[in-house]
């Protein structure tokens, strides 16, 4: 089944031409088989979760239907079932609070009768952001999901769904995203498999490219009966010698087991025993993140960067036509400006009208700002009545900016953390970290080894090609060792040789001096010469 009518038809049409391609005699083709209620479009997620009363009716009218061979009777009888049908649905609206227009256990009723459900489900459910189902969540929040979390992606609940309509010991294989597999979002769906279903087989395609779509992949294979607290969970991480050719094979010789009991609902870390004994020794030794006097802020989202952020000429136009204009025009970073150490500002500029700004007092920056009242006016907090329309979207923390602090960019490659006490400002693209400690941070977080932790047992899944997130959910999780002021000194002393060797040309090679911090970084979580191999192959 799918929600999309054309989805509908083509499966029909490739069942077809199946069909008629394996036939022996091409002479002799047997009648093709009638798919009216066996392929159905409607809304699976939001659909009707219970049997009603007047199914064995529509069975009965469904059998009558098959047997006909007179077209006019055929469309009667059609006619007949699909008002059964509706009818059945309209009733449950009253019931739900809600109107559908699917429900498994109407429309597949006779799959239900006896064995209650179905032996084999197999899906690739639909990638789309949670940003982007807002005015699905309530309804997806009454229906009863047991995975439901407001942030989820929308993929998230066809796993449940899938469950539901099994029969006892029936098997469900999916082709998703992998961002459920550490994603904070993806706790209770994680414990869900982990204590409602026998995974079977689980492929992490990590980076690599799947389909088009610059999402990280994973094949999921669970059957619907409840493991031994002893059994071992078949997977396979597909590596960067992965070719794209013989994936029967290479699954053959990659695959590993680890205990499902074991997996952790705070993140599925998918390894053999000695980089899970690397972790479980990190995080003996290290604090999380989150414990430590610091704290992080995302950049600043604006809602119509048009509107707020400027370039040096037109920085320059605004203050020459108004001198005030310089009190709320400040520097800006973009995501890309930052790079490993260092940033490199690329002459941007934010138009900084916070909430309550008297912006009548810089006459330029409003005429300037008027350009786009229109589009601003639909900003929703201005729509709302949250904001002016030339206002900056509510922000309690735009003090943070001009301290010293940690800056980077999201979604990277490699780690980027620079540091900056030149008070400039951040936009969406990027995070910021004030507090104490951190030039030792800046270290830490740069070094191979954090970012080989990082990586392998806490971000929120790859993006494919686009690397992965340096998210604060993600970062917060981060198990660093606390040391004093005077141990901290080596590491300051080198990230100072860095920061000097970037100032005065942001193309130095400091490689000896990141390598000695590496080195550094090995010894305090006292990690052995094995331990470091595995970090230093990957």
């Amino acid at each position: 089944m799918d929600i999309d009518h054309s989805a509908i038809d083509i499966a029909k049409l490739r069942l077809w031409l199946s069909l008629v391609v394996d036939e022996e005699d091409f002479y002799k083709i047997k009648p093709l088989p009638n798919l009216d209620y066996k392929i159905v479009c409607g809304n699976s997620l939001i659909g009707y979760p219970y049997a009603p009363q007047g199914l064995e009716a529509i069975e009965k009218l469904k059998k009558i239907f098959f047997e006909l061979t007179e077209h006019n009777e055929k469309e009667k009888y059609r006619k007949r079932i699909n008002e059964a049908i509706e009818k059945l649905l309209k009733n449950t609206e009253k019931t739900l609070g809600y109107k559908v227009d699917f429900g498994f256990k109407i429309h597949f009723s006779e799959v239900f009768h006896g064995k209650n459900g179905f032996d084999i489900v197999i899906a690739n459910p639909p990638y789309v952001r949670q940003e982007d189902i807002k005015e699905y969540k309530l309804k997806l929040q009454k229906s009863g999901y047991k995975v439901y979390n407001s942030t989820s992606d929308l993929y998230t609940y066809f796993y449940e769904v899938s469950y539901n309509i099994l029969a006892l010991r029936g098997f469900s294989c999916f082709i998703t995203s992998n961002k459920w597999m550490r994603a904070k979002y993806g706790e209770k769906l994680r414990n869900f498999f982990k204590a409602k279903t026998k995974v079977l087989n689980l492929i992490d395609f990590g980076g690599h490219k799947v389909f088009e779509a610059t999402v990280d992949t994973n094949i999921i294979l669970f059957q619907k009966t409840q493991p031994s607290q002893e059994y071992k969970l078949p997977f396979v991480n597909i590596e960067t010698d992965f070719s794209g050719e013989g994936l029967d094979e290479y699954l053959n010789i990659k695959q590993q087991s680890i205990k499902q009991s074991d997996l952790n609902d705070s993140g599925w870390t998918l390894a053999d025993d000695k980089v899970l004994t690397l972790k479980k020794k990190i995080e003996q030794i290290g604090t999380p993140l989150k414990d430590w006097d610091i704290n992080i802020y995302r950049g600043i989202t604006t809602g119509f960067n048009e509107a707020f952020i400027i370039d040096t000429p037109t920085k320059e136009r605004l203050c020459k036509e108004d001198p005030k204009s310089v009190e709320i025009l400040k520097p800006i970073l973009r995501g890309r400006d930052i790079n490993k150490y260092f940033y490199t500002w690329s002459g941007y500029w934010i138009i900084y009208s916070y909430t309550g700004i008297k912006i009548e007092k810089y006459p330029a920056v409003l005429n300037h700002q008027k350009q786009y009242r229109k589009e601003l006016e639909q900003v929703w907090e201005a729509k709302h009545g949250k904001k002016q329309w030339y206002e900056l979207r509510g922000c309690d923390y735009y003090e943070e900016f001009e301290k010293e602090k940690i800056v980077w960019q999201e979604i990277v490659r490699e780690p980027s953390f620079a540091y900056d006490i030149k008070n400039i400002y951040c936009e969406a693209t990027t995070f910021l970290m004030t507090g104490k400690g951190l030039k030792y941070l800046i270290a830490i977080l740069n070094s191979k080894p954090v970012t080989f932790f990082f990586k392998q047992f806490y971000a929120g899944g790859g993006l494919g090609e686009s690397g992965y997130r340096y998210k604060k959910a993600f970062l917060e999780r981060l198990p660093i060792p606390k040391i004093s002021e005077s141990e901290q000194k080596s590491f300051i002393d080198l990230v100072n040789k860095i920061l000097e060797a970037k100032k005065k040309n942001p193309t130095s090679d400091t490689t000896a001096l990141e390598r000695e911090i590496d080195v550094m970084v090995y010894k305090l979580y006292g990690l052995t010469e094995e331990e470091i191999k595995i970090i230093e192959s990957n």
